[in-house]
């Protein structure tokens, strides 16, 4: 055979193998036929469903898909018979038991014996639609349960009647209560939220928003750092609102139901990637009783029950009751290096993760420092949450030696661009073995025990020779206290 014939027979051969893999990549393999043998509409994928009308005697109900590219969850709405938010994962149920469940047999169109409107295939039949993009299936089903309790259907007006049980029955039954979203505020959780405005009667009595990456900041009544669990524990109770009933007639105004003005409102503001704002408002206890309120969503028909005990027993609190309690907060594992300085002595310290180094943690500056790296570790261990025996609102700084501090330690993390530096700065002794202190950035002094500030010295950190008994550190309990043993600087309020 010439090379030519051989080359062009070669050719042939390859453009024939890849037709015939281009061909049988759509066809359906036998796994996948089985598996959709007895579906109603096989070649639909509940994920390419994007309106769904259910027609029956005396109601429609009309679902559509919302498009949004920030939310990993189809988002579908309601158009009839109210419009209001659907219950994304109930609609996903719906559709599951509309397209997945496989019939129990077929019946020729001309062999169908009952009476159409004994059967409910008459005026009572209930009619159901799909639609997506590039096609629209109509299903004609039987409104009354025939022997065996499944229902005829029948797809498009041709073809066989098929015969359906299963879910199917209980998704064209479905009330349209059981679709609506009975999460109140959707599905914006905690994470979500960047601010909150707490207010009663209309004024606003409390507000939070979050700073230096995920951390609450109180900005009225008052401005200090904010108890990070107390808040997250707020927000999340009150994104987390679920409607215990829908009331669409309402047995009075909202003045009557405490929600004109409403007795509690919240407005939050939403951080990226989501965006805009939303209000949750709380009115009287209803007649249902047992920690049930009124409640309203602008944009939402109708008021709602909602079990809100919880809620309005965190708002009980007093303002000063939202402090954060914590010196630092951070985790330890976020730390990259830190900085203990005391009487003019500075050390930096470094962690060592690429394995180059036996130790965990290393000096940087000085080098030659003899670091005791499991010092290192315990410090950054302990200070992670360090508690304040008490805090001192309206107390002086620089009466408390915080102008210029004995002792300072900086914390720097990963990320620095979303967590900043902590700094935490010791003053002059406060009296009965504890210390005045305050962080960087926080309005508010705070008062530690002696122990924990003293643990912030460059020689709490040296690596002790072997023989050695112990040497003195600079800073010991009565570092910066007035002789006599009585301490200085302003009481706390």
């Amino acid at each position: 055979m010439r090379p030519r014939t051989a080359l062009v027979l070669l050719v042939i051969a390859l453009v024939g193998w890849a037709v015939v893999l281009l061909w049988e990549k759509d066809v359906p393999g036998t796994e996948e036929r089985l598996e959709k043998a007895g579906l109603l509409l096989p070649d639909v994928d509940r994920d390419a469903v994007r309106r769904v009308e259910i027609r029956r005697p005396g109601t429609t109900v009309v679902l559509s898909r919302v498009d949004t590219k920030k939310d990993t969850h189809p988002r579908w709405k309601i158009e009839s018979p109210l419009a209001d938010r659907a219950d994304p994962w109930a609609v996903d149920s719906l559709l599951a038991d509309l397209l997945e469940t496989k019939e129990r047999g077929t019946i020729a169109p001309g062999e169908l014996r009952a009476d159409p409107e004994e059967a409910g295939l008459g005026k009572d039949a209930v009619h159901v639609v799909l639609a997506g993009e590039g096609f629209r299936h109509e299903l004609l089903v039987s409104a009354k349960p025939a022997p065996g309790g499944v229902r005829y259907v029948r797809v498009d007006g041709k073809g066989p009647w098929h015969l359906v049980g299963g879910g199917f029955p209980r998704a064209i039954e479905q009330p349209v209560d059981d679709l609506r979203d009975r999460q109140l505020l959707g599905d914006v959780s905690a994470v979500d939220v960047a601010s909150l405005d707490v207010l009663e009667n209309g004024k606003k009595v409390l507000s939070f928003a979050r700073r230096e990456g995920d951390d609450w900041w109180i900005t009225a009544p008052i401005e200090d750092d904010a108890d990070n669990t107390l808040v997250g524990d707020l927000v999340g109770r009150v994104t987390g609102a679920r409607a215990e009933e829908f009331v669409d007639d309402p047995p009075g105004p909202d003045a009557d139901l405490g929600l004109d003005p409403p007795a509690h409102a919240f407005r939050l503001t939403l951080r990226e990637p989501r965006e805009g704002t939303l209000e949750l408002a709380l009115g009287d206890e209803t007649p249902s009783g047992a920690g049930r309120y009124w409640a309203l969503v602008p944009g939402r028909p109708g008021r709602f029950e909602v079990y809100a005990a919880s809620i309005l027993g965190l708002l009980a609190k007093a303002p000063d009751d939202w402090r954060s309690r914590l010196a630092l907060d951070y985790s330890a594992w976020d730390v990259l290096e830190f900085d203990v300085e005391r009487d003019g002595t500075k050390l930096t310290v470094s962690r060592v993760e690429d394995g180059s180094a036996p130790e965990k943690w290393v000096p940087l500056e000085p080098a030659a420092f003899p670091l005791d790296p499991d010092a290192a570790e315990r410090l950054v261990q302990d200070l992670a949450r360090t508690e304040v025996v008490r805090l001192a609102p309206g107390a002086d700084p620089a009466a408390c030696g915080l102008d210029h501090p004995v002792a300072r330690l900086v914390i720097r993390r990963r990320e620095p661009e979303r967590f900043p530096d902590l700094v935490l700065e010791i003053g002059e002794s406060a009296g009965k073995g504890e210390r005045w202190a305050r962080r960087a950035g926080r309005p508010t002094v705070f008062v530690l025990r002696e122990e924990t500030a003293a643990r912030i010295d460059p020689a709490k950190l040296r690596r002790e020779k072997r023989g050695d008994t112990g040497t003195k550190a600079s800073g010991d309990a009565n570092d910066g206290a007035p002789a006599g043993g009585g301490g200085s600087g302003p009481k706390e309020e």
